[in-house]
């Protein structure tokens, strides 16, 4: 069963005249501390980039959970509002401008993710000067597998840090829905006899228990927010996490794809919890205050265990925590430690409806005992790499990249035409500036 946005209809789109500011901007970038070339800002005609760099764009805050996003100017209209990534609210765009993007660049060392502005090749057609990020070095041979960048032969494990980089925003426990038909309280569920978890008003979370019980767990649904979704769905419906972006709202997709690779930050105060469990699909992690150690397993499989560092995590103290799903690694942070654990991806079997409702509850929290305090939670999915036809087949590249040839690629995949389609590695003499 697939399920796709409807193609837009009756929407005027926008004509967009770049004209380069007269303001200059001059950077730091180089590895040897030198001033850089200075260089004109210069306005984006693309939302290839999306967030990373967005083109002509609406800005909008949800009038609902109030967080705020932005979208394509072309992809929205009266009769396409557009609809908030984090709680599914319907947004207004009476009265709102439209803005036209812009960056500054400069001459810098270019390197793995750098977002470059370079001359379109022949094989693009005459578009002028483009803007898209640094895949694949010299000498690399690139693919994708599963929504899986590989180099090499090999999957790509990205650092956190890398992952910020190109993270999409899903779901932030601080902006809460005010319509009480669409509560806050819906997007997470507990067991009948499992009591001893509560949400504040604040959209805090509190896990009591005077007594060791069995582990009681909270569970994050992930809802349906996908504007122009085919068939219709309710607001508040539980989902998967998809590849959609909101920046793209009713753009027409063959198909959309299950996002099994994601991060969860949390800002947690331990009091007199001696254990708690984070569950990620089918991984466990468990965090042992009284030992000083974080474990990871999937079923029966024990992933590993590594210590924590005591003077890092104090009892009664927020603990900034990070833990996620990314490149077939499980990824974990606690304050300034970070350990990563091999698992096994959770592949779809094919049989939509199942891997869909499998997916519908990706993230949940538990303990046993004790006291424990969670102010926020946040989560963010990793970037799906799709072949040239927007698909998640398996692709390759057709040849190893040649000396002083980069392969680049729009963050916002879906609507970017890059190197996958042009098949071919952007020389270093078309690259005119990094953008810092």
């Amino acid at each position: 069963m697939d399920k796709q946005p409807h193609q837009i209809k009756g929407v005027t789109m926008l004509c967009l005249v770049i004209v380069a500011t007269g303001g200059v901007i001059g950077w730091l970038l180089s590895r040897s501390s030198e001033i850089a070339e200075v260089y004109t800002v210069r306005p984006i005609a693309s939302g290839s980039m999306a967030n990373a760099a967005p083109g002509p764009h609406l800005q909008i805050q949800c009038h609902d959970c109030g967080i705020a996003y932005r979208c394509d100017v072309t992809t929205v209209g009266e009769d396409h509002l557009p609809v908030c990534y984090n709680c599914g609210a319907i947004n207004s765009i009476e009265g709102r401008r439209g803005h036209t993007g812009q960056v500054a660049y400069a001459a810098g060392a270019i390197r793995r993710w750098s977002k470059v502005v370079f001359t379109a090749p022949e094989a693009a057609g005459d578009q002028g000067m483009l803007l898209k990020r640094i895949v694949a070095l010299p000498g690399e041979q690139l693919g994708f597998v599963d929504g899986d960048l590989w180099i090499n032969g090999a999957r790509y494990q990205k650092s956190l840090p890398e992952f910020d980089l190109l993270q999409v925003p899903v779901f932030d426990s601080q902006h809460r829905p005010r319509d009480s038909q669409h509560s806050f309280l819906d997007r997470f569920a507990v067991g009948m006899n499992e009591q001893a978890w509560l949400i504040t008003t604040a959209g805090e979370f509190a896990f009591d228990a005077t007594e060791d019980k069995s582990q009681q767990w909270l569970e994050y649904i992930h809802w349906n927010v996908i504007a122009g979704f085919v068939p219709q769905v309710r607001r508040g419906s539980p989902d998967a996490i998809l590849d959609y972006h909101p920046y793209n709202q009713y753009i027409s997709r063959p198909q959309l794809h299950f996002v099994d690779d994601y991060v969860v930050d949390l800002w947690v105060t331990t009091h007199t919890a001696p254990a708690f469990q984070f569950r990620l699909l089918d991984v466990n992690v468990t965090v042992d205050c009284g030992g000083h150690t974080v474990s990871v397993s999937q079923g029966a499989r024990h992933c590993g265990q590594q210590s924590i560092d005591e003077t890092t995590v104090p009892l009664k103290q927020p603990w900034k925590i990070r833990v996620g799903r990314l490149d077939g690694r499980v990824v974990v942070q606690i304050n300034s430690q970070q350990w990563a654990f091999d698992f096994e991806p959770t592949l779809p079997t094919g049989n939509y409806i199942d891997d869909r409702l499998l997916r519908q509850r990706p993230f949940a929290v538990a303990a046993s005992e004790g006291i424990l305090d969670i102010k926020r939670i946040l989560i963010a999915r990793d970037i799906y790499w799709l072949a040239p036809n927007g698909m998640d087949n398996s692709w390759q590249f057709s040849s190893e990249l040649p000396p002083d040839s980069f392969f680049l690629v729009g963050d916002n995949q879906p609507v970017s035409r890059d190197s996958r389609h042009w098949n071919q590695g952007i020389h270093r003499s078309l690259i005119q500036g990094v953008v810092p």
